[in-house]
């Protein structure tokens, strides 16, 4: 049939298959770091306001935050080489998700905005860089089967995360979702010789 025919027409390249194996690894930090950040804020924030107010407040100015983000990925990655920045957005997130088990209060909510914007820089390179590497006619498969990848892989985020914080400690999370992303720097490092 033409489905079946369509499918056998298509393969992922090499290239293809490391930025979706990139994505599906920050994908597990970021979802780390958003789903238990609310739960962080509230017992590492004293502002004497109503707790769950708050948390969900600074997280949502975090998210808010990551508008810059984007906007500084977009524009790196129109006047560089995205295949160059790749390995750096994915690593700078790793020092800012260890420093968050070390601090509470404002200094805290300060590092996670920073890192909220580094950490949603990656969006837009990421997805220029797979169209760089798919042509025009499959564009919109691959993004979507990364973007299930990225969601499938993400979504353990919160088992891991999860089990961590009842065995150790919430502190412990977040310096655990940056492991995800020393393979990812990897890879992108590989990404980038191989293109």
């Amino acid at each position: 049939h033409w489905l079946e025919r369509k499918k056998l027409k298509f393969s992922f390249s090499k290239p293809q298959y490391i930025i979706i194996a990139v994505a599906a690894l920050w994908s597990l930090a970021h979802h780390g770091l958003f789903n238990f950040l609310p739960y962080y804020f509230n017992e590492s924030v004293e502002t004497g306001w109503n707790s769950l107010v708050v948390s969900g407040s600074l997280t949502g100015f975090v998210l808010f935050i990551g508008i810059i983000g984007q906007l500084i990925g977009g524009r790196l990655g129109e006047r560089y080489k995205r295949k160059n920045l790749y390995s750096w957005v994915v690593g700078l997130n790793i020092p800012f998700l260890i420093l968050m088990a070390f601090y509470n209060g404002w200094t805290l909510v300060a590092i996670v905005s920073i890192l909220g914007t580094i950490n949603l820089m990656f969006q837009p390179i990421h997805n220029s860089l797979l169209a760089d590497v798919t042509g025009s006619n499959k564009r919109g498969l691959v993004y979507g089967f990364s973007a299930g990848i990225s969601f499938s892989v993400g979504s353990f985020a919160g088992v891991i995360g999860g089990f961590i914080g009842d065995v150790f400690s919430i502190h412990y999370i977040f310096p655990s979702m940056a492991v995800f992303l020393f393979p990812a720097v990897f890879l992108a490092i590989v990404l980038k010789k191989t293109l």
